[in-house]
């Protein structure tokens, strides 16, 4: 499992550096516009969420093979807890939320709140249960955890249901945002069946940790470039209205001298008597 690690850590150092190269590039080059178009400089928001969660995963990678940051859980005569790996949920699954519900579906921090704060309980939750004793008390701490789950789910997938169905046919990302946030749902669900699956020993330790280690980075690259095709699809919105905006002439309304209203196309010239040409 270290080589595992180590192809990883090589990996993930790649893509971070493509990303905060990716971010400064265009940060430089569109500067200088963000006097003249209104909403620019948030639209860098998700690539500075993503390189934190790709920086916290270069850390959980490099800090998994350490021996204090494993404990042994209490059934299953004293299987490896990967403790780094769950504080890596804390940091980046938080993070996950707040990209697709706050940056991709426009939903308020103060709502995105609620789902967070459950998410980040129910991790703690399971976390825990690795050290009960009583088979009963661990079950039900393991139960609660999937009822926060899908309470936290059930909130994510509504709203994603409401902007589809709110939003207009031209909405940039009007399909991609709503189906990211459905998707998070999914993985999160997968990774409760690999925390089952090894609960009740279904898979060993070494299963679990290379799975979870897939799934992590996984999730990021896919979120990663889910951002991508809903930025470029921005941009091109952004850039159809710029071009519309240009090449429509502006018409105002203005009253004759015998009462009636007549068009003024101002891009036209103007005789000398006054008359448009």
């Amino acid at each position: 499992m270290a080589d595992v690690n180590h192809y990883a850590l090589a990996g993930l150092s790649t893509v971070f550096l493509h990303e905060v190269m990716s971010i400064w590039l265009a940060y430089r080059s569109s500067k200088p516009l963000a006097t003249l178009i209104d909403g620019l400089m948030p639209v860098f928001l998700p690539s500075y969420l993503l390189c934190s969660t790709f920086f916290v995963l270069i850390l959980e990678n490099w800090l998994l093979p350490i021996p204090w940051l494993t404990h042994s859980a209490v059934q299953g005569n004293g299987t490896p807890v990967y403790t780094v790996i769950y504080l890596e949920w804390l940091i980046n699954v938080p993070i996950l939320i707040v990209l697709g519900c706050y940056c991709a579906l426009g939903r308020s921090l103060h709502s995105v709140a609620g789902p967070v704060v459950i998410t980040n309980m129910y991790i703690i939750l399971a976390w825990s249960a690795h050290f009960i004793f009583d088979a009963r008390l661990r079950w039900t701490a393991i139960s609660l955890s999937f009822s926060m789950y899908g309470w936290a789910s059930y909130y994510m997938g509504k709203w994603a249901i409401e902007f589809r169905r709110n939003a207009s046919i031209t909405t940039p990302g009007r399909n991609l945002k709503p189906a990211l946030v459905v998707a998070l749902n999914v993985t999160f669900g997968i990774y409760g069946c690999v925390y089952l699956a090894k609960s009740t020993g279904k898979i060993a330790s070494e299963m679990e940790r290379m799975l979870y280690t897939i799934m992590n980075i996984g999730s990021k690259l896919g979120m990663s470039v889910a951002f991508a095709g809903i930025r470029t699809s921005a941009y091109n919105d952004m850039l159809v209205s710029l071009l519309v905006n240009t090449h429509i002439p502006f018409r105002r309304q203005s009253a004759s001298n015998s009462g009636d209203i007549e068009a003024v196309i101002l891009n036209q010239p103007l005789m000398e008597n006054g008359s448009i040409s």
